[in-house]
This record gives structure tokens, C-alpha cells and sequence, in this order.
């Protein structure tokens, strides 16, 4: 095994143990980019993300601002595939107000524990919008910091699908990931 198979093995062992495995592909690439962005730090600051580096990853990309203590979670930038799926623009507004039904409280508490550990955190989960759509949703949240230790700022990458009206939210990926699959 090369040394670098080697390297990406144990980072995976690491994010497995640490309680998040990215699905998607937009969030496994936005972890590696935000990885070789460290430089030996806890995070990279918000300058060194660089939107030309970020290619085609930009439409699910969402720039949060971290605000007061306890912290709230103001949207800086929702790229243009976060707002078409999720239905609605979300630049300028805050966390707490926007529609997501009853995932609100654990996005919000995934946005937390980035400040509180300074490390990525990968979320999924179906909602409810109050129009009646339902709306599936993965997302990683990495922090970022002007001094290199404070989190003033998440950078996450979301994979959403607008799936519209429905009875029932799509089960069977929570189930399926519950058992071990994919």
C-alpha cells in the first residue's frame, strides 16, 4: 500500500470514528479541498476559499456566518443549486428563521457542534416545507476561522433535491444507511 492509500485510509478511519462518513460527492470533495486548506491549523480562514478553486461544487455551496454567543447562523451565500432545490433564496436570512420543518433544530445543532468542535460535521435528513414539499437533503459544515482557532464562519456543501409534494418523505435512504448500505 502507498503511502498515500495509506494516509487516506487512516482519514477515513478517523471520520468514521469521529461519527461522519460524507455520501455525496459534493461533500466529500468540499472535505478534501477544506483539508488541503488546513496548513496545520484547526481551520483555514474564510480568504483561502477561493470560488475559482471550487469549480463545479459552487451551486451547492453555502457560506454561513457565525453571529453572537450563543451563536446564530446568518446565510452569506446559497449557491444557485441550494436555492433552486431548496425553492426559495436564503442569502441574508438566518438559520432559525428559514422553512425547513422539523430538521430545523437538528441542522441548527449540526451548525453548533462545527463552532463548539472546530471539525466537520455531515447531516441528512428529509423535510417538510410549509408550501408541502418535501425536501431531501445531505450536508457537510466546516468551520472556518480568521485567527486559525475561533470559528467565525461554516463553510458547507449541501446536496438537496426539491422533491415536491408528497405524502411521505423518502424513507428508504435512512433505512438503507441505517443498515450499513448506501
Amino acid at each position: 500500500m502507498t503511502d498515500a492509500a495509506s494516509k487516506a485510509l487512516e482519514e477515513s478511519a478517523e471520520d468514521c470514528a469521529a461519527g461522519f462518513v460524507p455520501s455525496t460527492p459534493v461533500a466529500r470533495r468540499l472535505l478534501d479541498y477544506w483539508r488541503n486548506k488546513l496548513d496545520g491549523r484547526k481551520a483555514p480562514r474564510r480568504e483561502e476559499i477561493l470560488p475559482e478553486e471550487l469549480g463545479d461544487l459552487l451551486p451547492w455551496v453555502i457560506l454561513v456566518e457565525v453571529a453572537g454567543s450563543p451563536p446564530r447562523f446568518r446565510v452569506r451565500l446559497a449557491g444557485t443549486g441550494v436555492v433552486r432545490e431548496y425553492g426559495a433564496e436564503m442569502t441574508g436570512q438566518f438559520l432559525d428563521d428559514l422553512d425547513m420543518g422539523g430538521a430545523r433544530e437538528r441542522s441548527l445543532e449540526d451548525h453548533r457542534r462545527a463552532v463548539r468542535e472546530c471539525g466537520p460535521v455531515v447531516g441528512s435528513f428529509d423535510f417538510k416545507k410549509d408550501d408541502g414539499r418535501w425536501v431531501t437533503y445531505e450536508q457537510i459544515t466546516l468551520p472556518l476561522s480568521a485567527d486559525g482557532e475561533t470559528v467565525n464562519m461554516l463553510l458547507c456543501g449541501a446536496r438537496m433535491h426539491g422533491a415536491g409534494p408528497q405524502v411521505e418523505p423518502v424513507l428508504s435512504r435512512a433505512a438503507t444507511r441505517a443498515a450499513g448500505g448506501q
